[in-house]
Order: structure tokens, then C-alpha cells, then sequence
């Protein structure tokens, strides 16, 4: 069974979770979340929380469809809004994604973390978010998300 979540009680910490294999239709729905975010006008720091293997894959499919979004105009509104991008991969699949650059895909600095604490912790130092926001931040997605520290 697959999920997709988008959480903007931190903002402006915007918050994609997946678990399971995403569909067409969710993946298409993800990039309605970010367009609603960009629709905002406000600078923000995206996570994103893979919770399992198989929500990094791709069915057919989505890979057309985003690069039809960002031909349209997100890469473009990637680079406006977003003061940083923060991907958490699980455990399985860091090795083969922590070479990976945020910058040199969508153009703002960003960092691939094996756990959700580290991703905090990138936050902290390198998003420009205040700290107590920060925190606040980690404490809510580890209780939400169940996530080990």
C-alpha cells in the first residue's frame, strides 16, 4: 500500500512523507502540492521523507510528467522559492543516493541524509531556519512520522 503526505504545519518547512510505491496519479498529486506551495509566493525549505525502498521507484510514467512540470515552469519556481531541499532516503538505499546533488539537479542547495536526524541537523546549520523552529520541526516529524532518531 502506498501514502503520500504533504504537511505544512512547519512551515516554512514544507513536508512531502512517501511510503510504498507511489502510482501515476500520486505522483501527479505530489506535483500539485509543490505547485500550491510555490502558489504561496513565500521562500520555503522542502523535506522530503522516503520512509521505504520502494518509494524512491518510479512507475511509468512519472518520469514524462515531471519533466513536462519542469519544462512548464517549476524549475524555475524551484529556484524562487525554495531556500533548500532536503531529501531523507531509508537505510537500504543512502549508499547509492548520498552521491547525489540536490544543487546540481534542481539548482538550491540541499543534502541527501541516511536518517531524519541528520536531515534536521542540515537544516539547522545550512536552511537558514530559526533554530527553535528547527527543533520544533524535528520533535513533530519524528513523533508524526514514527521515525527512528
Amino acid at each position: 500500500m502506498s501514502n503520500l503526505r504533504s504537511d505544512e504545519s512547519c512551515w516554512p518547512l514544507a513536508i512531502l512523507v512517501l511510503e510504498g510505491e507511489q502510482s501515476l496519479e500520486q505522483h501527479l498529486e505530489l506535483l500539485a502540492i509543490w505547485d500550491r506551495w510555490f502558489a504561496r509566493g513565500e521562500r520555503f525549505v522542502s523535506l522530503r521523507l522516503y520512509l521505504d525502498s520502494s518509494s524512491l521507484d518510479h512507475v511509468p510514467g512519472t518520469a514524462r510528467a515531471t519533466k513536462a512540470w519542469m519544462k512548464d515552469g517549476a524549475d524555475a519556481r524551484i529556484r524562487e522559492t525554495v531556500s533548500a531541499m532536503v531529501m531523507v532516503t531509508p537505510p537500504e538505499r543512502y549508499d547509492a543516493m548520498k552521491h547525489l546533488s540536490v544543487e546540481a539537479v534542481f539548482g538550491v542547495p540541499g543534502s541527501i541524509c541516511a536518517s531524519a536526524d541528520d536531515a534536521f541537523d542540515w537544516i539547522a546549520l545550512s536552511a537558514g531556519l530559526e533554530p527553535t523552529k528547527v527543533e520544533a520541526a524535528r520533535t513533530l516529524v519524528l513523533s508524526r512520522y514514527c521515525l527512528p532518531a
